[in-house]
């Protein structure tokens, strides 16, 4: 249910005068703890409700309790005090407003561990609990009520271990759950009859293509198909059980999608509008341009993100420095020593917690400093999420983790860049180690140029594919907003975890900072984080409310496609496909049509105006004017894109006295090591020029000489470490 229904659904329990003051605090919150305070308000209403109708304080007191036991019941203590935060704001903001009598003092919060554990330990009262707003059942509890209530004991057991035994369970598990709920609807003994399971296979596949794409449908209707095989394998339904074959796959399914995967208003895949797109005479320019300026919109808020993002990082040993590290660490209980004018005469001297929460700015921007140096001086902490003292308000805060390492957000906006520069699948992303565990070999490499190279793995194709970033020398910080590429990013996240891949051996790239600590985030992590930068950038176009990684892949690619004039060489290598695949799966026929079209046209035109080159007058021949002949005849000899040996005769060729200068590089370790010598520390820069370009065509080259680049980069690193 969305945050804004939840609100309506107050209105219900509240009079109008409650429901509204509610409303404008919540209107006065950012967006996710606006979220929060409606999803707790929208979970205790119905006990609260009926005592502030009444305007009862006493009942209000006790209700607050209550709560206060319940949540401590459900998360962990940080989590309840953010909770009481926001129930005690809201509890102010109606009684300023006179809704409802002072309700003074407010149940005390569970500041400390043992208070904690004594709310935690109290009985609540049945009456109490059926006013509770239900905790909404996970993913596996739905998927075992469902075992539980469709099949026997035994099916239900080997259906979990069948389910559970995959990598990614959702996708087993999802259509699983649904075709058992479809089965036992009619037949609720189901499994001891093979006609009912193969009618009920058969309308099932049937009924997926309502909802679903023939592709997506044709994968969830085999994963149950196996499931059910796996019961047959086992003797736990008729061995005379048969199955009905799986939907037909054809050529044009590839392209059959039920949503629009290109940022774009127009749905070039929609068979539909075929002869909508074939009449616009601007059809290629115009969807050109409104793709890429949508691509520019999110660009724009990651890199916002990502320069904002490293700078706070980089001010780390600023905000140590001023910080009170050196006086509280001395402290057996990490306290500081302050002094208090009284009456304006008299100096107090006295100790106070040096991470304690302060209404001052001037004490917050201390307070922020000391968690820094805190979490920076005991990394294990930062690392495993925890704290080494029982102080109050000694958290790890977002400013903590923005400035030891990685957020989830700033690793996002990297993704954003790096995939839609590089074309990189996004789950191969997420996945993308520095180094492999088994024998160190990097696959992420920064070049001696300052480009880097990343190497992911495909798992469906079971192979791993290699991508550069062309950057430079500069260094990151120095890097403007407008600059900031996928050198740039993948340069800046091995920098900021470099400290946590050392300290855990992990070597994972996005090692970011979580409340658990820092981990490798799962990929719905990221995605989250990704859909609140887009809902950033929607503010200036609605359409990217619908974006994903994969839709910025898609996009880039059909892009390229289009602004190279149907160049599918260099569109199948920003895929990282084969040119068969990349028409076939990203490419409609028609979009491929039109560009041929603008092709065998320019050809036309010279064809034409080569028939009339002999004639006296060409432009007479032809109904127009010398001047608009010319023209013409310029603009056909410049459109490159037929391409051509008769095109490249048509120009003007090069004076036959004009040399190529051709120089050879001889391949051996040596050589290769006294390039690289050269190429860092020479003062000639046309030969420096000759031995970056022999470099960069080495490592273009086999593996054979990939592995002496690198191991002449290896005996270099260690005579310059002697």
């Amino acid at each position: 249910m969305s945050t804004k229904l939840k609100l309506e659904q107050l209105s219900v329990h509240l009079s109008h005068e409650s429901f509204r003051i509610i409303e404008d605090y919540t209107d006065s919150l950012n967006l996710v703890r606006k979220r929060e305070v409606i999803n707790l308000l929208d979970s205790y209403i119905e006990a609260l409700s009926e005592n502030i109708r009444k305007n009862d304080s006493s009942g209000l007191l006790r209700d607050f309790k209550h709560i206060r036991t319940h949540l401590c019941q459900n998360f962990v203590r940080l989590t309840v005090l953010n909770k009481l935060n926001h129930l005690y704001n809201v509890t102010k903001a109606l009684i300023e407003k006179g809704a409802i009598a002072s309700i003074s003092p407010l149940p005390d919060k569970p500041n400390t561990t043992s208070t904690y554990e004594t709310y935690k330990n109290q009985v609540l009262p049945i009456e109490f609990l059926s006013k509770v707003k239900k905790k909404t059942l996970s993913s596996d509890e739905i998927f075992y009520d469902t075992l539980s209530r469709t099949c026997s004991t035994e099916i239900a057991q080997r259906l979990k271990e069948h389910v559970y035994q995959f990598k990614y369970v959702k996708l087993h598990r999802r259509p699983l759950n649904i075709f058992l709920n479809f089965i036992s609807a009619e037949h609720p003994r189901w499994y001891e009859n093979p006609i009912i399971i193969e009618e009920s296979l058969r309308k099932f596949r049937n009924n997926l293509l309502k909802n679903l794409s023939r592709q997506t449908a044709y994968g969830q209707f085999q994963h149950v198909k196996n499931s059910i095989i796996v019961l047959r394998d086992h003797d736990l339904i008729p061995k005379e059980t048969d199955f009905p074959d799986n939907l037909r796959r054809c050529t044009k399914t590839e392209k059959a999608r039920l949503d629009n995967p290109i940022l774009c208003a127009t749905n070039i895949y929609d068979e539909r509008e075929k002869e909508l797109f074939k009449s616009t005479t601007f059809f290629i320019k115009d969807l050109s341009s409104e793709i890429e300026y949508n691509l520019k919109l999110l660009l724009k808020e990651a890199r916002k993100i990502v320069f904002e993002g490293y700078r706070n990082y980089k001010d780390q040993k600023r905000l140590i420095s001023i910080s009170e590290k050196k006086e509280f660490l001395k402290h057996p209980e990490l306290k500081v020593l302050k002094t208090r004018s009284y009456r304006g005469k008299k100096q107090i001297k006295f100790e106070t917690n040096p991470f304690l929460r302060n209404s001052d700015s001037k004490s917050k921007k201390t307070r922020i400093s000391n968690l820094i140096a805190y979490f920076d001086h005991f990394y294990e902490c930062f690392i495993n999420g925890t704290v080494n003292h029982n102080i109050n308000d000694l958290v790890c805060t977002n400013e903590v983790k923005q400035s030891l390492g990685l957020t989830t957000r700033l690793a996002s906006a990297m993704q954003i860049i790096i995939v839609e520069e590089l074309g990189i699948n996004p789950y191969s992303l997420y996945k993308v180690k520095v180094n492999t565990d088994v024998n160190g070999k990097e696959l992420v490499q920064v070049t001696d140029e300052g480009s880097v190279r990343l190497r992911a793995l495909k798992p469906r194709a079971r192979q791993s594919k290699t991508r550069s970033a062309h950057g430079s020398l500069i260094n990151p910080i120095d890097i403007l907003e407008d600059d900031i590429d996928a050198a740039t990013c993948l340069k800046m996240a091995l920098e900021m975890t470099d400290r946590a891949r050392k300290f855990t051996s992990k070597q994972e790239l996005w090692l970011c900072s979580s409340k658990e600590g820092v981990q490798n985030p799962v990929p719905e992590t990221f995605q989250n984080e990704f859909n609140k930068i887009r809902t950033k950038a929607a503010l200036k176009c609605e359409l990217l409310n619908s974006a994903t990684l994969k839709k910025i892949r898609f996009s880039k690619g059909v892009l390229i496609y289009l602004n190279s004039n149907g160049d599918s060489l260099k569109t199948a290598q920003y895929f990282g496909n084969t040119v068969k695949t990349t028409l076939a799966r990203y490419v409609p026929d028609y979009i491929t049509e039109l560009v041929y079209r603008v092709k065998i046209r320019s050809f036309q035109h010279i064809l034409l105006f080569m028939a009339v080159a002999h004639d006296e007058s060409p432009s007479d021949s032809l109904g127009i004017s010398i001047e608009n002949f010319s023209n013409h005849v310029k603009k056909a000899f410049e459109t490159p894109g037929m391409g051509g040996v008769l095109y490249n005769s048509l120009l003007t060729q090069k004076s036959d006295c004009e040399t190529i200068e051709l120089k050879y590089f001889c391949v051996s370790l040596k050589n290769i090591m006294l390039a690289l010598k050269y190429a860092k520390e020479g003062d000639d820069q046309n030969l420096k020029d000759d031995c970056l370009a022999a470099i960069s065509k080495i490592s273009e080259g086999p593996i054979i000489m990939k592995q002496l680049l690198r191991q002449a980069q290896k005996n270099l690193n260690i005579k310059e470490d002697n």
